[in-house]
């Protein structure tokens, strides 16, 4: 069993621009957090795996303890969690929702996971309003740890996707230092390929706030939290009061158009660390707990055959498709039935069915089961019954014990029935 780093870059090409992408750098520094906490808890870099969110449905890989924060696409059809491959672990460290109209599968999908990391109010809210045990977490990209600066150097303000109302707010001592960045990068396709998860880019990055930056004006929800984890100054400034900041306006002033002229110019860094600590503590004990008490995928995982035949092969259905396919005439009406009401009745009459449309369904023989199958009553198999069938599909291996004497004894030819039968050494 291992443990996983959800990658959850969102990058999508634009042919158009001879594929380009998009790469929002908030979300690599999520994922250092998470590498930074398995480095923390002694991983071996061997025991970690790299899942794409957009595979969250499809990898069948070795069992996968998940730490997902992220902001989820609940309703967008980008990505279905209630879908999770089964070999995927989940632990929700800091879940947030775009959307609060869950339905039932997903509510339920929660519910098996619970206690849910919410990284805003909101989603917590949803969750314990729907009986889902919830707690608010934050966001992990804020334990990223507090780097050495040297403050008479760092001289630059960093204005990160500031807003473009807040130009006539900027005094005139911050405008003389002032730089315009941005989180949002125009990469090409083979930037992309030799840096899959943004780390080198988002390094430079966080080289670049640590040596030069005195101060940070950001909308940014990452540069928020990477500015806390690394002890810079930072005032955050928003169009709106959107959800997914609730957490951090316990910690920091949220600052809207409304209330740009109040702005504190002279921010000073946010004692930080044992908040940080906490995050940190919670985050790796609900890591490890997860992993501790799944621990038996690790013996299912070693009993597990990826080269296993068919699941379906002692169900003998393919072989009796295949004779059926060779000797019936797909132009004659064929009146047969099955003896065994059995899962193998189910495949081998869809098969008919698909394939022999003038053939009919007459009668279905089991000396144990009563019922219907499809509105034909189960009925015991006797001589007058089965004398009167032009073909005989007997669908069990027990059953073809009993079936292949009394058939051959009403004369029934290897024309006139097939015996779903393992044949074994005498």
């Amino acid at each position: 069993m291992k443990y996983g780093v959800l990658e959850h870059r969102g990058v999508s090409f634009d042919e158009s621009k001879d594929g380009e992408a998009v790469v929002n750098i908030g979300d690599s520094f999520q994922i250092m957090a998470v590498k930074n906490l398995y480095a923390e808890m002694n991983i071996p870099s061997e025991k970690i795996v790299n899942i794409n969110w957009l595979d969250l449905n499809e990898y069948r890989g070795e069992y996968v303890v998940l730490p997902i924060n992220l902001s989820m696409f609940i309703n967008s059809g980008k990505q279905s969690f209630a879908d999770m491959s089964p070999y995927i672990i989940p632990v929700f460290i800091g879940a947030s929702f775009k959307h609060t109209n869950l339905d039932e599968r997903q509510l339920s999908f929660f519910k098996k996971y619970e206690p849910i990391g919410c990284r805003d109010e909101r989603t917590m809210q949803i969750l314990r309003n729907n009986g889902i045990e919830a707690y608010l977490a934050g966001c992990i990209a804020a334990t990223l740890p507090k780097v050495d600066r040297n403050q008479k150097k760092a001289s630059k303000v960093f204005f990160v996707d500031a807003p473009a109302t807040i130009k006539n707010y900027i005094p005139e001592n911050i405008r003389r230092d002032m730089e315009v960045l941005t989180h949002e990068y125009v990469l090409s396709k083979n930037q992309i390929e030799e840096d899959p998860s943004s780390e080198l880019l988002a390094k430079s990055i966080i080289k670049r706030y640590a040596e030069e930056a005195k101060l940070v004006v950001t909308s940014r929800f990452h540069s928020a939290c990477l500015c806390l984890a690394l002890g810079i100054p930072v005032i955050l400034t928003l169009e709106n009061n959107y959800y997914k900041f609730s957490w951090l306006s316990k910690i920091l002033p949220l600052y809207t158009p409304e209330t740009f002229n109040e702005i504190d110019w002279d921010a000073k860094a946010i004692e930080f660390e044992s908040i940080k600590q906490e995050m940190k503590r919670v985050a790796l004990e609900r890591i490890e707990s997860v992993y501790q008490a799944k621990k038996y995928y690790q013996l299912s995982e070693y009993f597990e055959n990826d080269k296993r035949v068919d699941d379906d092969a002692l169900l003998y259905y393919h072989e009796a498709c295949d004779y059926i396919e060779k000797k019936w005439d797909k132009k004659s009406s064929i009146k047969y039935a099955f003896w065994g009401m059995t899962e193998n009745l189910i495949y081998i009459d869809k098969f008919i069915c698909e394939n022999f449309i003038n053939s009919r369904l007459v009668a279905v023989f089991d000396s144990f089961k009563e019922g219907q199958y499809k509105g034909i009553k189960i009925e015991k198999p006797t001589i007058e019954k089965l004398e009167k069938i032009d073909y005989i599909i007997v669908t069990s291996n027990s059953a073809s014990e009993v079936a292949e004497g009394l058939l051959r004894a009403i004369n029934k030819t290897k024309n006139e029935f097939y015996l779903c039968k393992l044949n074994f050494l005498r």
